[in-house]
């Protein structure tokens, strides 16, 4: 993603800014950007299926060692 981002850096860094902007590389860009937000999001989700997944194994665990505990007693 990082190298789409840096692709996507130099050919904006590139472009005229004296001349209006070639509607098709206008296009091309805002359909890059697009496909980066979506990855994005797509990292976002899994980061939080990820987290949620460790905090119930966490509590699984807890439970688990507190009744461990209080069998040995």
């Amino acid at each position: 993603m990082e190298s789409k981002i840096a692709e996507l850096e130099e050919e904006v860094e590139g472009l005229n800014k004296e001349r209006p902007i070639d509607e098709r590389i206008k296009n091309r860009i805002e359909k890059q950007l697009d496909e980066i937000v979506d990855e994005i999001k797509e990292l976002e989700k899994f980061s939080r299926i990820n987290f949620t997944g460790f905090m119930k194994v966490y509590i699984i665990s807890s439970i688990e060692l507190t009744k461990d505990c209080k069998e040995a007693r």
